[in-house]
């Protein structure tokens, strides 16, 4: 592959020919440049959404002996 502003096609095939024995043109088409990049963009920050807590509940049911025991010394 040759790049370069005013190659001759002809010439350079010429050239070539006299060093290598043999060449050939394949294709002759223009160099176009690339567009110029646009930088990435930043990183979106994440939402961050705070939720309060939810009380713990606790269900106690208070239940009295039924029979209660007259002796208090165990």
């Amino acid at each position: 592959m040759v790049v370069g502003d005013g190659v001759d096609a002809a010439d350079l095939t010429k050239c070539l020919r006299k060093k290598l024995c043999h060449a050939s043109i394949e294709i002759v088409e223009e160099v176009k440049k690339e567009p110029p990049k646009q930088p990435p963009k930043p990183p979106t920050k994440p939402i961050v959404c705070y939720c309060p807590q939810q009380p713990l509940l606790k269900y106690c049911k208070v239940v009295s002996d039924p029979c209660p025991d007259p002796c208090t010394i165990l």
